[in-house]
């Protein structure tokens, strides 16, 4: 707060006429700001209209400033506080980005309840919702759901051929490796790690579990028909360390395929993420001062 004192006891003392602070020079230097990429300075700016006349006319277009600057700063939490106080005028907007900033705050299933039950109250604004919608259960990696958000938008609007290869893309995965067949092909030590990509320690595994079973049985038929007490206990040695290699191998394997699976299905959501981005530039889904226009 001192910094904007300072700063306008600057611009004051350079004016050539008298000039009034008020709520709509204060937003209007912070709309100034928030253009020119600086939300954080436009935030301060906008919290001094609101000190200024906390009950002004202007209030409610001061509110959805302060909210969609939190939200460009990064404060989803403060900014869904902010967006739910506003119940007229920009009421749809604020339901809109609310719902946006909910799913981008580790709530996906209850922003895109938001968002669902706003195009169900502006069917005409359904569309772009369910584009929106679609675009923030990529980001949530949920990619089956963020295909039939897509495949809502009617095929007669404008974006409605977009959408339905956004639903498509984002519907067909690339070949993921399964846990479960890496965890069956683990029944031969090595060949789980071979599958899900670790060829490396597949052959290591491979080698060494052939190792200590070959020697365990060896050691164990020779204690048997030597009467050997200390190859017996030897060859039971080994093939206990054999079975506990094989358990570890396993699980290794499964854990390895998981792995596996979730990096293809992450570049795949990234790559329909971009998408996203060249098909639908003008997409109002991130917070940017060219959303206040009207406001």
């Amino acid at each position: 707060m001192t910094s904007l004192v300072l700063l306008l006891g600057a611009t004051l003392a350079r004016a050539s006429a008298p000039v009034a602070l008020d709520v709509d020079l204060a937003r209007d230097l912070g709309d100034g700001l928030f253009s020119s990429g600086d939300a954080a300075g436009a935030l301060q700016w906008y919290r001094v209209a609101r000190w200024l006349e906390p009950t002004a006319d202007e209030l409610p277009g001061v509110q959805i400033r302060i909210a969609l600057a939190l939200e460009a700063n990064g404060a989803l939490t403060e900014a869904i506080g902010w967006y739910q106080r506003i119940d007229d005028g920009d009421v749809d907007f604020a339901r809109l980005r609310e719902g946006i900033c909910i799913s981008r705050n580790g709530a996906p299933s209850r922003g895109d309840v938001v968002l669902r039950e706003l195009a169900t109250a502006v069917p005409e604004d359904a569309p772009q919702v369910d584009l929106i919608r679609g675009t923030l259960w990529v980001e949530a990696g949920e990619l089956d759901k963020a295909a039939s958000a897509f495949a809502a938008v009617p095929t007669s609007h404008q974006d409605g051929a977009t959408a339905a290869g956004l639903a498509a893309s984002a519907g067909t995965l690339p070949h993921l490796k399964s846990p479960g067949v890496a965890l069956g092909l683990s029944v031969l030590p090595g060949l789980g790690q071979m599958y899900s990509g670790d060829w490396g320690a597949g052959v290591r595994n491979l080698g060494l579990g052939g190792a200590l079973a070959g020697g365990g049985m060896m050691l164990m038929n020779w204690g048997h028909t030597e009467d050997a007490a200390w190859a017996s206990g030897m060859g039971g040695a080994l093939l206990t360390t054999f079975g506990v290699g094989w358990s570890v191998s396993a699980v290794g394997a499964w854990k390895r395929a998981e792995k596996a699976a979730a990096k293809v299905r992450q570049e795949h959501a990234d790559d329909v993420r971009r998408r996203i981005d060249e098909l639908l530039p003008a997409l109002p889904i991130d917070a940017e001062a060219a959303l206040l226009t009207g406001s």
